[in-house]
């Protein structure tokens, strides 16, 4: 944000929370951004476990501004699976991937037997045939359902999720993180990759799957990351614990809403300020 910009605003909103990212709160404060009010999360009470609301709540309450139109039938999928036992893995409404890659997870995990939930939107892989496109479905069918898009707030906060595979993008990365869901890190650009180091380094949420700048991973790497968010042991129950930890955190910032309160107080003082 330009000094300009800052100056001549009253208050600025910002996404994100205290129990996140607090440090940077306290550095844009000390800059000069006197009047900086984390907003966030901006998701539906039932989504944070405060409503009375199931994974099945209705539109109205879980709504979205996708561009693509949910599959709700993964619910049903969904309620049929064990507890913690699948990966859904989206990678959002732009990023992209190649045949190549979608072989090699696809690879990895039919070799664990871990069950998934794969958004697979129609432009996701610019490579892919129709035959090719035949045989992944034929291949993932018996351990995984996939669909055009799913509706991300009910899916992970279903009880079968265990783990999220994404691109990294804020708000899946944020939505994740209130879920207490762990995840997978691919991110693939602009501000993803920052997001993704922040999961990996700061929040200890989850793991990276490409080890390298490029974003290339072979099967060991898809092995590695999924065993470290679904394998069970000490990594795993760290991730998860400190899933749910944050989780919480945001779940009481979200409660106390301590930002909007004092920008409703100055709208307050102000209008009273000038009544005549």
């Amino acid at each position: 944000m330009s000094d300009g910009a800052r100056n001549s605003a009253a208050w600025v909103f910002f996404n994100t929370c205290p129990a996140l990212e607090q440090p940077l709160i306290d550095a844009a404060r000390e800059q000069g951004f006197d009047r900086f009010v984390p907003v966030a999360p901006l998701l539906p009470p039932s989504f944070l476990g405060l409503g009375d609301l199931d994974h099945r709540s209705s539109p109205q309450e879980f709504f979205t501004s996708s561009l693509w139109e949910q599959d709700l039938s993964c619910l049903d999928w969904l309620d049929r699976q064990p507890p913690r036992s699948v990966l859904y893995i989206s990678f959002g409404s732009i990023a992209a991937m190649n045949f190549s890659q979608l072989e090699v997870l696809l690879g990895g995990l039919l070799d664990l037997g871990e069950r998934f939930l794969w958004v697979l939107r129609p432009d996701l892989v610019s490579d892919m045939g129709e035959e090719d496109h035949a045989r992944f479905l034929d291949r993932a069918k018996d351990l995984g359902l996939v669909v055009r898009w799913a509706p991300q707030l009910q899916v992970l906060r279903h009880g079968s999720t265990a783990a999220f595979l994404t691109h990294c993008g804020w708000n899946s990365t944020f939505e994740s993180i209130c879920a207490g869901v762990p995840t997978i890190c691919q991110p693939c650009f602009a501000e993803q990759k920052a997001n993704a180091k922040y999961v990996v380094e700061v929040w200890k949420t989850g793991v990276k799957l490409a080890k390298g700048h490029r974003g290339d991973f072979s099967k060991e790497d898809v092995l590695r990351a999924i065993s470290a968010v679904m394998g069970g042991g000490e990594q795993t129950d760290s991730i998860r614990k400190r899933a749910a930890d944050l989780r919480d955190a945001c779940r009481k910032d979200f409660q106390e809403m301590s930002g909007l309160k004092a920008f409703a107080a100055d709208l307050l003082a102000k209008n009273k300020s000038a009544e005549f």
